[in-house]
């Protein structure tokens, strides 16, 4: 899911409907998939975009903004019922779990540029200053549990299953026994941009993981 969501836009409503048919059967829409998954699904987004490199941060900003908004676009052509459950719940009309009120849905999708991917196709993006409210209200509905993922792993506790199930995420390549913490901050830092102007609701939460990574480095 993470690598359709990062394709050029044209190819990723077919992708996910060629998974959608060959792979469930038509048994399962996108949403189901992305109510169980869309955690691990934004943790690969932002690992595959992320950089140390400062001056390519805009770039990565972009291309991690715009993988969110293809995942959003191809929801919406499923046209998701209204009052669906899940961390999706609430993009599209129902009701969305979280602590505040929703900014209102009028507003179109931002205008795309192309710029190229990591994989060197180009890619389009939307302008990095601006997101989609759909776009926008997904990243707030999984800031938390994705958070979650990124300080279960930082933390190291491998006795943890929760740490078997969430490292091989951003073990690289396959079967490697450490970490790239550099890479590793530079996702989290990548979705604090990303929810920029909702930071200060999951300010409990950020303070925890600092506090975190504090004691490691002591």
């Amino acid at each position: 899911l993470s690598a359709i969501a990062q394709q050029p836009i044209k190819q990723v409503t077919e992708a996910f409907a060629f998974i959608l048919q060959s792979v469930y059967s038509n048994r399962m829409t996108l949403a189901n998939i992305c109510d169980a998954s869309l955690g691990k699904v934004l943790v690969l987004i932002l690992w595959s975009n992320a950089s140390a490199d400062a001056s390519d941060q805009t770039d990565s900003l972009a291309r991690a903004r715009a993988a969110v908004e293809n995942i959003v676009s191809a929801l919406r052509s499923q046209h998701r019922e209204p009052g669906t459950t899940g961390p999706l719940g609430g993009i599209f009309g129902g009701a969305q779990k979280r602590a505040t009120t929703t900014p209102a849905a009028s507003a179109g999708a931002p205008a795309r540029k192309k710029r190229p991917s990591t994989a060197g196709a180009a890619i389009e993006v939307p302008d990095v200053q601006s997101a989609s409210p759909e776009a926008t209200r997904t990243l707030e509905g999984s800031f938390l549990h994705v958070l979650d993922i990124l300080e279960i792993v930082f933390t190291g506790n491998h006795q943890s299953p929760k740490w078997a199930e969430y490292s091989p995420l951003m073990l690289e390549p396959r079967g490697a026994a450490r970490l790239d913490n550099r890479r590793l901050f530079a996702a989290i830092a990548l979705l604090f941009e990303l929810v920029q102007d909702s930071l200060h609701r999951f300010a409990p939460k950020v303070l925890e993981f600092l506090q975190s990574a504090t004691q490691l480095a002591h």
